[in-house]
């Protein structure tokens, strides 16, 4: 993995991080089992948003990963509307 990094609130992090939006797609224990294979493998940058699958991934992440590694950054999206007619 490309370890360039740069700081986000005083943590490093890797310039590429895992984008957990396909993950509302995906199987249940499939999408725990990457996600937990990603941190093992040294992602410590995850993207994600509160509007991806209704929140069901934010709960995916949650489920698998929780209690939090200390380097891991979870990045999100705030402030978007989800109107119902778009994904």
């Amino acid at each position: 993995m490309d370890f360039r990094t740069g700081q986000l609130a005083g943590h490093t992090v890797a310039r590429v991080g895992y984008g957990a939006m396909q993950l509302e797609h995906t199987d249940r224990q499939a999408a725990l089992t990457v996600l937990r294979r990603a941190i093992e493998l040294g992602v410590n940058h995850i993207d994600t948003a509160e509007f991806y699958g209704d929140g069901v991934v934010n709960g995916l992440i949650r489920e698998a990963l929780h209690p939090y590694p200390e380097q891991l950054v979870l990045v999100s999206k705030v402030g978007a509307v989800h109107d119902g007619h778009t994904g």
